[in-house]
């Protein structure tokens, strides 16, 4: 009885550690696994700081373009009224 007893402890023991060991490696790569989607997470930020960089630098460069264009047309206006009042003026004479 004694014996049999030895053996359902030692099954229970073996198949105790057999479980123990699985779980360790799945801890392990699980681990793994989690430091690869934070690297893969921190790069998907980098990724996103930028675009958003460069989406700020095309909003400011448009709204520049836009005000420096107005300028523009606000001064080729200008010159052209100026240069038919110097050609009305001259026809005048």
């Amino acid at each position: 009885m004694l014996v049999l007893f030895g053996i359902i402890a030692m099954i229970f023991l073996y198949t105790g550690w057999h479980f123990e060991r699985h779980r360790k490696q799945e801890h392990e790569r699980f681990e793994l696994r989690m430091k690869i989607l934070q690297q893969n997470m921190a790069k998907g930020n980098q990724q996103n700081q930028l675009y958003q960089n460069k989406i700020e630098l095309m909003t400011d460069f448009h709204k520049q373009y836009a005000h420096r264009r107005t300028e523009l047309e606000q001064s080729i206006y200008t010159l052209n009224y100026q240069m038919l009042e110097l050609i009305s003026q001259n026809k005048n004479d």
